[in-house]
């Protein structure tokens, strides 16, 4: 019986039904419970729904950490800490930290996931590379630069030394090695990385790949800030919005992104209604699949501003309030682009 619900719960979890999935794995979670059973079988069942809890768009719950800990708990007792089971439960530890903005936390359990990945498998193995890129990119989503270019440095070296320069790990440090550039506002250096970045990532995946059309669109920043022009801003987005639904369809988060930068980049250029279009588009892809996350949120400021500018104040006021209220359950009280929202809202 709880084989079947863990069945159907990974049934409902492949069809992105979320909620299902969390329902059966519950019944199956409660049986064990109830028949004191901590095995294997309980783990996996716990293991999924933390996966959906803390890497699906479902906001954690109380339950959520507890849920968490008690993974942990069981990883140690049924594979020891020195296992790759213990190793998943402190990454998952870290990103719901990373989900609830506890950042003291999720620093911690990050870089325990890479003493442990160290421990397990030693500096060469691709866990280690993994976990260590995973550092990285928590620092530059936390604008830790000297800590991100320090963990960013080390991966650098030991995939040169393992893969040599024409490696898709070496392209993902590459690739984090611009960022940092782009956010320390050396774009000279920024620009020279993503070309490299560009080149790898046609040779390695070709020009159709999703890999070359994030390394295309990455590149626009620091090209921009370099004196480039809005025009040819948006034929390079336009590429990665070809590539892309190729990839994705047209119902896809990473579509509705696409369009969201398209649309930001003929605000650039004041063309407001053209921006209009293109944040509808991504809007009625949220709306589609009914994400309500902290990039809709933004959208829906976006238009906001949009139609701010065109003096359609009704419509405006209508798009900020409905941003301020998704950002009031997912941010801090002082959050500063609640602020901003809130006064838009009284001008």
């Amino acid at each position: 019986l709880i084989n079947s619900y863990y069945l159907i719960a990974t049934f409902y979890f492949k069809k992105e039904n979320y909620k299902q999935s969390k329902e059966h794995l519950k019944k199956g979670i409660n049986i064990c419970k109830n028949n004191k059973i901590e095995d294997v079988s309980l783990f996996y069942l716990v293991n999924l729904l933390n996966v959906i809890e803390v890497e699906s768009e479902i906001l954690p719950t109380n339950e959520t950490i507890i849920n968490l800990n008690l993974q942990l708990a069981l990883s140690e007792k049924i594979f020891k800490k020195n296992s790759y089971e213990y190793f998943i439960a402190i990454g998952k530890i870290a990103s719901y930290y990373m989900k609830i903005e506890d950042i003291k936390n999720a620093e911690e359990y990050i870089l325990k996931t890479l003493d442990i990945a160290e421990s397990l498998y030693g500096k060469t193995n691709d866990n280690y590379i993994i976990a260590i890129n995973n550092v990285v990119r928590f620092y530059i989503n936390y604008n830790n630069l000297i800590n991100a270019d320090f963990y960013n440095e080390i991966g650098l070296k030991i995939v040169l030394e393992k893969y040599g320069n024409r490696h898709k790990e070496y392209l993902n440090f590459l690739s984090d090695k611009a960022t940092i550039k782009i956010n320390l506002g050396k774009y000279k250096e920024a620009a020279k990385i993503y070309d490299e970045c560009i080149g790898l990532a046609k040779d390695l995946y070709g020009r159709n790949s999703e890999f070359y059309g994030t390394m295309i669109s990455n590149s626009v920043e620091p090209y921009l800030k370099l004196g480039g022009s809005f025009e040819n801003a948006e034929k390079l987005f336009l590429i990665d919005l070809e590539i892309t639904k190729k990839h994705y369809g047209l119902k896809h988060p990473k579509t509705a992104m696409c369009y969201t930068r398209l649309g930001n980049t003929n605000s650039s250029m004041k063309k407001d209604e053209i921006a209009i279009e293109y944040f509808l588009k991504a809007k009625q892809i949220f709306n589609d699949l009914k994400l309500e996350n902290l990039e809709y949120a933004n959208l829906l400021s976006f238009l906001g501003t949009e139609y701010l500018l065109i003096e359609k104040h009704e419509e405006a006021e209508k798009y900020y309030q409905e941003s301020y209220l998704i950002k009031s359950e997912r941010l801090k009280k002082n959050d500063l682009t609640k602020l901003i929202i809130l006064n838009n809202l009284f001008l």
